[in-house]
């Protein structure tokens, strides 16, 4: 029984604060110890809950969705590259404008050879984490080898008594997991290697993912089609001087200067 605490008032009399502060010590410490109770119980679930560690898994595939980015950014400026060489064959726009233009994708460019660092940074550190886990994993393996052999070895030198039946059975199923772990290990640091070649040859190779070739080619095919006839062998060597000078008196890129060359030879 918890101890009666009476509060005494002069205006009130005893017999009528008894009931009154009974009910409020059975309504009163009743919630407080539940809350108490409660508060503990949920900060031992919370203590009991861990926040999951980063596994090389979980990092290359954080890595790999910053890559694929990457390259849905590229694939983007491509094909707007393709529409505007459409619209420049087609449409009468001045170099002036189409120089604007394609500045906008240059720029768009050069934010993606600086983010590809990031993302060269994000494979590094799941290679990092795969080759730990490759070396834990082959620690592992040449244990359970060790242990299965010996064994094995205590058996053959007992008269082939059968010794740690359960311990055997156990090395002789985790071995080959342990084998097809390094090798999916192996294979996932392969993938990563090639990953950080690409973004380091990024720099010098950003023209050539993101640049269309398809329309340039085609026009250019067609002129010296249509002019092989004309200057014989010479028309390679006509056609490349002539792009080479649109791409430098009007600064612009190789593929649209072949459009411009095109579209001038039509007119003329």
């Amino acid at each position: 029984m918890p101890r009666k605490i009476v509060i005494r008032d002069e205006t009130v009399s005893r017999e009528e604060e008894a009931p009154s502060v009974e009910s409020e010590e059975k309504e009163e410490p009743a919630p407080q110890e539940e809350s108490k109770e409660s508060v503990q119980v949920v900060e031992k679930a919370e203590e009991g809950v861990s926040t999951p560690e980063a596994t090389p898994e979980r990092d290359l595939m954080e890595a790999k969705s910053s890559y694929e980015a990457l390259l849905s950014r590229m694939n983007d400026i491509k094909l707007r590259d393709t529409v505007f060489q459409r619209m420049f064959r087609d449409q009468d726009i001045s170099v002036g404008v189409a120089k604007k233009i394609i500045s906008r994708w240059d720029k768009s460019r050069e934010a993606i050879v600086q983010n590809s660092a990031a993302v060269k940074n994000k494979f590094q550190a799941a290679k990092g984490k795969l080759e730990s886990s490759f070396a834990k994993t082959e620690e592992e393996l040449y244990l359970s080898t060790i242990e299965l052999n010996t064994l094995q070895m205590k058996e053959k030198e007992s008269g082939g008594k059968t010794i740690e039946v359960g311990a055997r059975e156990e090395l002789e199923a985790q071995i080959p997991v342990l084998r097809q772990r390094l090798f999916e290990l192996r294979e996932r640091i392969k993938e990563v290697d090639s990953r950080i070649r690409e973004l380091d040859e990024l720099p010098q190779r950003i023209d050539q993912r993101t640049v269309s070739t398809q329309i340039p080619n085609e026009l250019y095919e067609e002129m010296k089609s249509r002019y092989g006839s004309v200057y014989g062998e010479k028309v390679d060597t006509i056609l490349q001087t002539n792009i080479a000078n649109a791409v430098q008196n009007e600064g612009i890129r190789r593929e649209y200067a072949t459009i411009l060359v095109w579209k001038k030879l039509k007119v003329g």
